[in-house]
């Protein structure tokens, strides 16, 4: 029987904890005891995994990097019990073991594949509006999906391409006065390369516009009044399409403004305590970076402190802005 080609969704602590497993879930009944089959197996929870066998290959996504990271062979089913299991996930799961086939020649951004303007993908035909729903369909840190051959070798090609040339010239962006307005400008075209919608502090707003990025007119009405008008005068928030704010980011010039920054991040983060959603960051010189640290470790900004706010130089924004600009999400 010809092998099967599968694509799998894990998030990244599962790859970097157990590179050469895959698992999923199980169904159960009430008491969350696993539902068994009348071989005494336990009943998988998407019944696409019972049609994985030894040799098939997978195509192997983390979600949250959008990376692909190679393409395996299926070497064996572990029994439960077995003591190759990983031990921190489920222990009725079903686990694979998996040996790498091809390994990437560099970093494959998945959404580079499917917006590449090439052949499109068969996996994504049955979506009406891909921008917006490829995300979703292939939601779940356990998705598993049988894949066509026109996919598998596309997916393929994307990870045997060579590295791109380190000479390649950087992205340039416009002249701006300060310091400020420049990053802001990367800061927005960061987020907007990952489908966010994003609103720019109402100061600066013009000058964003002026060098032709479509932004926010208005800050979204995700809450109250005084929360929104305090993020209103945030100088980045990257918002989802049902008007979540993702990724808030303030950007100082100086050690004096931080205090004021912080005070701003600080009151959303009170709004959203220990969110997974939101991102908080502060950008700034390095030389601000010791003032964060000292500032983010006082009780004042405990919250912040709590939810993982980080300081990220011009520097790291410039990297991370010419990465995410030559690789064209597309999103």
């Amino acid at each position: 029987m010809p092998e099967k080609m599968f694509f799998i969704v894990h998030d990244e602590e599962s790859f970097e904890n157990h590179p050469n497993l895959i698992g999923f879930g199980v169904k159960t009944d009430l008491d969350k005891n696993p539902i068994r089959g009348k071989n005494g197996k336990a009943i998988p929870e998407n019944l696409t995994v019972a049609r994985i066998k030894t040799g098939d290959k997978i195509i192997y996504y983390s979600r949250g990097d959008y990376l692909i990271r190679g393409i395996f062979t299926v070497r064996e089913k572990l029994e439960e019990g077995d003591k190759r299991r990983a031990q921190d996930w489920s222990p009725s799961g079903i686990q694979f073991v998996i040996e790498r086939f091809v390994k990437p020649r560099n970093d494959v951004d998945f959404r580079n594949i499917i917006f590449s303007g090439k052949s499109a993908l068969d996996m994504f035909s049955h979506l009406e509006n891909l921008k917006k729903q490829w995300g979703m369909s292939v939601g779940g840190k356990n998705y598993i999906k049988e894949i066509t051959n026109h996919d598998f070798e596309i997916i393929r090609n994307a990870l045997e391409q060579p590295r791109e040339s380190e000479s390649e010239k950087p992205v340039e962006i416009p002249k701006f006065s300060r310091d400020h307005l420049a990053n802001q400008f990367k800061i927005v075209k960061i987020m907007k390369s990952y489908g966010l919608r994003v609103h720019v502090a109402r100061n600066d707003k013009a000058k964003i516009i002026e060098e032709g990025e479509d932004v926010l007119d208005a800050i979204p009405e995700f809450h109250n009044e005084r929360i929104c008008d305090i993020a209103s005068r945030i100088d980045c928030i990257g918002f989802s399409e049902n008007n979540v704010p993702r990724i808030l980011v303030e950007v100082v010039d100086t050690a004096g403004t931080l205090t004021e920054s912080l005070y701003r991040l600080n009151e959303i983060s009170l709004v959203y305590p220990k969110s997974n959603e939101q991102r908080y960051y502060v950008v700034g010189q390095e030389t601000t970076r010791n003032d964060f640290n000292e500032k983010i470790d006082s009780a004042t900004f405990k919250p912040l402190r709590n939810i993982g706010c980080s300081f990220q130089s011009y520097d790291e924004i410039e990297r991370i802005f010419q990465e995410t600009q030559k690789k064209k999400p597309g999103l």
